[in-house]
C-alpha cells in the first residue's frame, strides 16, 4: 500500500482501523522510499500509540524527520469541563474534582502517580469511567438505584 500512495498524488491519508494496524501503517510509511511528506487522519484510537511499547521505538522517527503528520479525533475534549467551557455545573464540579486529584496525586505528591494532563483526552474518559463505576457500585450497596432521566444521560 505504501508504494502505491508514495506513486500517487496523494498528500492526505485517512486511515479506518483499529490500532495494531494503524502502528503497522506508520512503521511502513515511516520506512517509505519516497521523499514525501504526509498527513494521516484517524480515529481517538491513535492516542494509543504513545503508549504501545512496540510504537515507542519508531514514535520519535516519524516524528522527528519522517515527514509525517498524525491528526486524530480526540476521545474527549477539554474545553468541555475547564472553567469557563462547561456547558452545565457537573462538568464544572468534575473539573474541580478532577483538578483537585491531579494536584494531590502528581508528581512531588506522597503517592504520585505520575504526570497528571488535565487536558488528555484519554485521561478525562478514564477519569469518567472510574467516577461512573464508583456511582455504579455505591447506587448498588445502598439497595436503591435511581435510572437517570434522558435529559440527565444526555447533559451528563
Amino acid at each position: 500500500m505504501v508504494a502505491d500512495i508514495c506513486t500517487s498524488a496523494a498528500k492526505t491519508v485517512y486511515f479506518a482501523g483499529r490500532p495494531v494496524q494503524l502502528r503497522q501503517f506508520l512503521f511502513e510509511l515511516g520506512n517509505r522510499t519516497c521523499d514525501k511528506r504526509y498527513t494521516v487522519i484517524t480515529g481517538s484510537h491513535a492516542s494509543t500509540l504513545t503508549v504501545d511499547p512496540k510504537f515507542a521505538p519508531e514514535w520519535d522517527s516519524l516524528t522527528k524527520g519522517a515527514g509525517i503528520t498524525l491528526r486524530y479525533a480526540a476521545l474527549a475534549h477539554p474545553a468541555a469541563w475547564a472553567p469557563g467551557g462547561g456547558t452545565n455545573d457537573a462538568s464544572q464540579e468534575a473539573y474541580k474534582e478532577f483538578s483537585d486529584l491531579a494536584a494531590e496525586f502528581g508528581p512531588g505528591s506522597e503517592h504520585p502517580i505520575g504526570p497528571v494532563s488535565l487536558v488528555d483526552s484519554r485521561t478525562i474518559v478514564a477519569y469518567d469511567s472510574v467516577t461512573t463505576a464508583i456511582a455504579g457500585i455505591r447506587n448498588s450497596t445502598v439497595g436503591t438505584v435511581r435510572m437517570p432521566t434522558l435529559p440527565q444521560v444526555a447533559d451528563g
